[in-house]
């Protein structure tokens, strides 16, 4: 195996097998807590926050090996996209669901204010939702007090925007498995989202904090609008 065969094995196969294995065990962890409910019967809510813990890390092991596979297959260069007409206002509040039972800080607030206009776009349903997903865990791990996911209709575009009043960054994205500099995560999360956009024509862009000395930033995901789907 030559040094690009052995890095393409790394990045595609080899982040498979990583995905398989984490998925294996985390699912044998939630069937056995899902038991241990059962077997608690009206002894559970006792420990039901510490049962929702533990729920809610095997969760978030699961959605990590979620995003090497989908890693995976971006590099791989063998995602079949399926595209559907959708309102990407119903793709926000599935996002949002997922997200609750992955991430819940304390004093962390989540305000969603979603148009009143419909956002329809021709999309891969799972691939942007996972991608939203993304933009939200990262503004609720970055906030300090609030983080706001919004959809707007602009031009022939529909967009989703993501907001949080953490330490901001800028773009550019970095490339896929370059270091970041931060210690937490894995850092794929805006490749993979950027990805998504640039396979459906739309587009990720960053806004950097306002002013010299401020906080936060946004993140937009957006799309084509299909004017003849309204």
């Amino acid at each position: 195996m030559g040094e690009g065969d052995a890095e393409r094995y790394l990045k595609t196969e080899f982040l498979e097998r990583i995905a398989h294995e984490l998925r294996g065990p985390a699912g044998v962890t939630l069937g056995a807590l899902d038991e241990l409910d059962l077997a608690l019967g009206s002894e559970s809510a006792r420990v039901a926050n510490l049962l929702a813990m533990a729920r809610r890390s095997v969760q978030r092991v699961l959605r990590t090996a979620e995003r090497l596979q989908r890693v995976a297959q971006l590099e791989a260069g063998d995602v079949e996209w399926q595209r559907e007409r959708r309102d990407l206002r119903d793709i926000v509040r599935a996002a949002l669901v997922t997200v609750e039972g992955l991430e819940a800080r304390k004093g962390i607030a989540v305000v969603v204010a979603l148009s009143d206009t419909a956002c329809m776009a021709e999309v891969d349903v799972p691939w942007v939702t996972s991608a939203v997903t993304e933009l939200v865990l990262n503004a609720i791990r970055n906030a300090k007090t609030t983080a706001e996911v919004n959809t707007a209709l602009r031009d022939n575009e529909v967009r989703v925007s993501v907001t949080d009043d953490g330490g901001g960054f800028s773009g550019p994205v970095n490339k896929r498995f370059a270091p970041s500099g931060r210690r937490q995560g894995l850092g794929v999360s805006l490749s993979l989202v950027n990805d998504v956009a640039r396979a459906h024509g739309g587009q990720l862009i960053i806004d950097p904090p306002e002013g010299e000395g401020k906080k936060g930033g946004s993140v937009h995901l957006s799309f084509p609008f299909l004017a003849h789907a309204m």
